[in-house]
């Protein structure tokens, strides 16, 4: 692994934007915290992403409106 491609998450705290444009023409980055790996920074083209339009998240086989499942947690 190359040591620019090494980045604390307090680099990435403080400076973040910098860091994310680089990621178009650098290496992706390796986010360390306490000295351990803990997430990759890639360029989103670098992956293939296939999302069908229009998205939607269905979590149960019935159609459930999200208010009624707002309004669950709010109790």
């Amino acid at each position: 692994m190359i040591t620019d491609q090494c980045i604390s998450v307090t680099d990435l705290k403080r400076n973040a934007s910098a860091l994310i444009k680089s990621l178009k023409k650098e290496w992706s980055k390796v986010v360390f915290i306490n000295n351990k790996p803990v997430a990759v920074l890639s360029d989103i083209e670098d992956f293939d992403v296939a999302i069908e339009w229009p998205f939607q998240f269905q979590f149960w086989d019935q159609w459930i409106d999200p208010k009624v499942i707002l309004q669950h947690f709010d109790k």
